[in-house]
């Protein structure tokens, strides 16, 4: 993990590790591509890979009973609507956004079977 990707990681996501014991499997960070990046996670038979795409991050979850789904279709499914956090000047959802992101992955780790 480069330390641009690192420096991000232990601010946002390192819970991921100490808490939940989660490990690295695999990240990559584009420096040259808005800094996008993917980080890819795995405790056991369970995933997850946090991806950044323009400043917006998506975090998708693998089970081996379900495969891998969008955490925002889980959190939905379980009663949490996207109407929880509102939309940025250009019309962007604000859950997207990488705080709102790490903190909904920690504060729903029960409801997602983290």
């Amino acid at each position: 993990m480069n330390e641009q990707l690192e420096q991000i990681f232990v601010k946002y996501f390192q819970y991921l590790v100490d808490e939940f014991e989660y490990k690295i499997d695999s990240s990559r960070y584009d420096s040259k591509s808005f800094g996008n990046f993917i980080i890819e996670l795995s405790k056991g038979s369970k995933k997850i890979k946090i991806l950044s795409d323009r400043s917006q991050i998506f975090i998708d979850i693998f089970t081996p009973d379900t495969g891998w789904s969008d955490k925002e279709k889980l959190l939905e499914q379980n009663g949490i609507p996207r109407g929880r956090f509102g939309l940025t000047k250009t019309g962007l959802w604000i859950g997207y956004e990488i705080e709102n992101q790490s903190r909904d992955l920690y504060e729903h780790k029960d409801l997602l079977e983290l």
